[in-house]
C-alpha cells in the first residue's frame, strides 16, 4: 500500500455506480455462451418458476469492503491481492473487513465499510484445501491457479474462518445479474427495456 501523509499515492479508479446496465449484462450473458457455460445456467434456470427462486438457489458469499466499493474486484488491500480477492460464506466474517483505516493513521479506523452479496455460480470450479497456515496459502493459490481453478476454499488455521479466494471473479454473480440472467433466458421483457 503506498501511503503518505495527504494520502494514496497511486488509487484506483474505483468505479462509483454498479455493473447492471443493460450492456454489461448482455456482455455476461454473451461470454457465458462463448464459454459453452451458459447451458448450464440456463439449464438450472428453466427449473425455477421465479427469479427470486432462481437466485436463492446459488450459494451466497459475502465480502467486506471500503466503503466506495461497488463491485466485486481484485483491491488495493487484502493478503492475497495479486490472485484475486477473498470472500466468505459467513456475512458476519465478511463484516469484520468492511472498513477503511486512516491514511494518516494506520491502526485508526476512517470509515465503516459495508459488505457485498454475491453468489457462486453453479459451474465455479473450487478447490478444497482444509486447514491451512496463512504463510501457505500463496503456494496453494499458485497450484490452483496452474490447475485451473476459479477459487480457493480453505480454513485458515490460525483463525479457524473459512475463506475463499476467488481467482476468476466471472464465478461471482450479482442478484440483479443473475435475475436479468433468468429473464433473459425465460423470454422475459424487462418494463422500459426492448
Amino acid at each position: 500500500l503506498n501511503a503518505t501523509k495527504k494520502g494514496f499515492e497511486t488509487f484506483p479508479k474505483w468505479n462509483t455506480e454498479y455493473l447492471d446496465t443493460k450492456s454489461q449484462l448482455t456482455d455476461f450473458y454473451n461470454q457465458a455462451t462463448q464459454k459453452g457455460v451458459s447451458d448450464v445456467l440456463a439449464q438450472e434456470a428453466r427449473k425455477y418458476k421465479s427469479a427470486e427462486e432462481f437466485v436463492k438457489s446459488h450459494k451466497p458469499v459475502f465480502r467486506g469492503v471500503w466503503p466506495n466499493v461497488y463491485e466485486f474486484e481484485k483491491s488495493i488491500g487484502g493478503k492475497f491481492r495479486e490472485y484475486g480477492f477473498s470472500v466468505s460464506e459467513n456475512k458476519s466474517i465478511a463484516q469484520k473487513y468492511a472498513f477503511q483505516l486512516d491514511v494518516n493513521e494506520p491502526m485508526k479506523l476512517a470509515k465503516e465499510g459495508k459488505v457485498l452479496e454475491g453468489f457462486l455460480t453453479p459451474y465455479a470450479k473450487i478447490k478444497e484445501i482444509g486447514k491451512l497456515e496463512i504463510n501457505n496459502v500463496k503456494k496453494a493459490l499458485n497450484t490452483a491457479k496452474t490447475q485451473n481453478y476459479d477459487g480457493v476454499r480453505f480454513i485458515a488455521k490460525e483463525t479457524g474462518e473459512t475463506e475463499i479466494v476467488v481467482l476468476n471473479s466471472n464465478i461471482i454473480k450479482t442478484k440483479s445479474q443473475l435475475t436479468d440472467f433468468y429473464n433473459q433466458v425465460k423470454g422475459i421483457e424487462i418494463e422500459g427495456e426492448q
